[in-house]
């Protein structure tokens, strides 16, 4: 389990937590807000909290395995906003604690072997498809960045375009600009090709 690996793997190397965090923290949808968190970790807890509770004579159908399906929109919530490592971490404890406290919203009755395979089988599927979807939700926001990114530089040269230009102008109160001349350029590109024009030019915004 991702949960057991990353104890060892602090137990082993505690500097191994820093680097964990650093990478949650890049995976985690930048659009998030503190209150979209909370929300999300109340509604979990809420959610266990009715799942976990003992059964009695008092007891609603949310004391029952129906609340466990209602864990399943709430993980992929987090799936898709938080990414994998982070969901990955809440999702093995909260697993164990399901699995371990089944007899308090899973009651004795004569079809009870039956309920006990179908729950049990939930697990693994609701285990794969939060895994899945974090992931594939953490590949789309690199891929979504990458080609962020890649719209600010130019494909030639790999430089800032004029689009890098432009946003850099407008987040700054007063800009300067500098226009370089270089006529010699223009001639060693006749001789030695553009791909010199273009190691000069990348050797030049360098410095």
């Amino acid at each position: 389990m991702p949960l057991c690996y990353f104890v060892l793997r602090v137990i082993r190397n505690p500097f191994h937590l820093r680097g964990f965090i650093s990478q949650v923290r890049l995976q985690i949808d930048p659009k998030i807000k503190k209150i979209e968190i909370i929300c999300w970790a109340t509604v979990l807890i809420l959610l266990l909290w009715l799942l976990l509770m003992p059964l009695n004579d008092s007891s609603t159908i949310f004391s029952t395995n129906y609340t466990l399906s209602l864990l399943m929109p709430v993980m992929l919530w987090g799936a898709m906003r938080f990414g994998y490592r982070f969901i990955s971490l809440i999702w093995t404890p909260v697993l164990i604690a399901v699995i371990h406290f089944h007899y308090r919203y899973l009651p004795i009755y004569p079809s009870y072997n039956t309920q006990l395979a179908i729950t049990s089988s939930s697990y693994l599927v609701f285990s794969f498809i939060v895994a899945y979807t974090a992931m594939l939700a953490t590949q789309q926001r690199l891929i979504y960045a990458r080609v962020r990114q890649m719209a600010f530089l130019d494909p030639v040269v790999h430089m800032p375009n004029l689009r890098a230009l432009s946003r850099a102008l407008n987040g700054t109160s007063w800009s300067t600009l500098c226009f370089l001349r270089i006529p010699e350029l223009e001639l060693l590109g006749r001789h030695y090709g553009v791909l010199l024009r273009i190691q000069y030019k990348q050797m030049l915004a360098n410095h």
